[in-house]
């Protein structure tokens, strides 16, 4: 899919891809340069540390987003982050000492934008031309 993102000092159009695959019986391979942090993350991972980022933004008054698609039923409690944290700790065998726990990742917002979009375009929520 592609999306339009706006903020007050950028705008871009981004072209979506991707691609679907059983991490337990295919092996994915990176070129060095396509992976900034040098490794693979789990989706699961990457969308609970992507809702946490966008939360902080929102909690700092600094996210870009409308808020015209956020819905208060959607915002998962404390309780449900930290359980759904734990779960994913033990599932991918993640050290609680690592130097920058996923928790805790910031993603630049415009990124973020693109996620949201990705997200309701996932869903079949999105209204993209």
């Amino acid at each position: 899919f592609q999306c339009t993102i706006c903020t007050s000092y950028n705008r871009c159009v981004v072209s979506m891809f991707a691609y679907t695959c059983d991490t337990s019986s295919e092996t994915i391979k990176w070129q060095e340069e396509e992976v900034a942090w040098g490794g693979w993350v789990p989706y699961d991972v990457v969308e609970v540390a992507g809702k946490l980022s966008i939360d902080r933004l929102k909690e700092e008054g600094v996210w870009p987003g409308t808020g015209v698609d956020d819905s208060e039923d959607e915002r998962v409690t404390n309780d449900e982050s930290e359980a759904k944290m734990k779960e994913l700790k033990s599932k991918y065998n993640i050290d609680e000492q690592q130097e920058q726990p996923w928790e805790s990742w910031d993603f630049v917002p415009d990124g973020l934008l693109v996620w949201v979009a990705w997200l309701k375009w996932v869903e079949g929520n999105a209204d993209i031309l």
